[in-house]
């Protein structure tokens, strides 16, 4: 199998020292012996509270930081012996405003960074047009940078992720502090990057974010990974129960107190002279169902919704037992 991440026993340690004039020094692990790979073609994601290690360890994969001992390879080369061959074959877009030139235009930051990157003159201006239309900047790739919104230099932070048409693009918290919107907008075209074949490293403090763009997730905290798996697998591990939302016509809601009798739990909503709505927390999902089918036998159901547990309750649990 090929693997675009392979991590083995990677730490970093970081000595500060202690005092104004007799310093004691103090050595703190921010990453402590984790190991995983990360298939190529694949979308990883990195949870953990802050301070956790995220930002460290994608810094060490990304060739920013040496690691104290372990080993990390990238496409097959080491990040320390290769770092000059791997940042030709990645990117890094972090979150933030740090990393463009806001007195410059979103053409000119691009162009700067072609430039950077090496890419021929000579196509340099159809990638930066192909790169404003991906991301959905050409109405603005004239406009300064210090005019954007955050998340207009959020797009264009991936715009310039994009530039030397990365095998690995690594995301640290690409949508901190932008609106539901803007952060829909970079989520789907971080997934449309992933299904043309990107492997995707991203770290999210974003349950949500994690769910709609991630095959597999970790859990990082106090340095190490605690858990790695598919996130369907993870919330049916840590599932507590379910909770079905049930609406009936009003006139039945006789019929509804019988589930009292089993469900001792429920809650029944009686505000609206129309229908009524049913609320259950329950453990057996499929006998409960049995149990509405059969009160409810030949009337006709509004609406039925199921909710189980979902990324976040399950990263909780995960983190607060940690």
């Amino acid at each position: 199998m090929q693997y675009a991440v392979e991590i083995e026993n990677l730490t970093r340690h970081y000595v500060s020292g202690k005092g104004i004039f007799d310093k004691k020094r103090e050595t703190v692990t921010a990453v402590n012996n984790v190991s995983f790979n990360v298939k190529k073609g694949e979308a990883v994601g990195l949870l953990g509270p802050n301070g956790a290690g995220k930002t460290t360890l994608i810094k060490m994969l990304t060739t920013i930081l040496i690691p104290s001992s372990g080993k990390a390879n990238i496409l097959g080369m080491d990040v320390v012996k290769d770092a000059g061959k791997i940042r030709r074959r990645i990117n890094v877009v972090y979150g933030g405003d740090k990393g463009l030139y806001t007195r410059l235009t979103a053409r000119d930051n691009l162009k700067y960074f072609c430039n950077l990157y090496h890419v021929p003159e000579k196509l340099q201006q159809s990638k930066i047009e192909e790169l404003l239309s991906l991301v959905g900047l050409n109405h603005a790739a004239d406009r300064r940078v210090e005019n954007f919104s955050r998340g207009m230099r959020q797009k264009l932070h991936i715009a310039r992720g994009l530039i030397n048409d990365p095998e690995i693009l690594f995301l640290d918290e690409p949508t901190i502090g932008m609106d539901p919107v803007s952060s829909l907008a970079i989520r789907g075209l971080v997934k449309r990057l992933n299904e043309k074949g990107m492997t995707i490293f991203l770290t999210t403090h974003y349950m949500q974010e994690a769910e709609e763009i991630c095959d597999r997730v970790a859990f990082i905290n106090k340095g190490s990974i605690i858990l790695l798996d598919n996130i369907e697998k993870i919330k049916i591990k840590y599932r507590k129960s379910f909770n079905v939302d049930l609406i009936v016509p009003s006139e039945h809601k006789v019929k509804a107190e019988s589930l009292k009798n089993k469900y001792k739990n429920l809650k029944i909503d009686d505000s609206n002279e129309d229908f009524i709505l049913l609320n259950i927390n329950t453990i057996d999902i499929s006998d409960t169902l049995k149990d509405i089918t059969s009160v409810f036998d030949n009337i006709e159901i509004t609406d039925l919704n199921v909710r189980t547990s979902s990324l976040e309750d399950a990263y909780i649990q995960i983190v607060q037992n940690s």
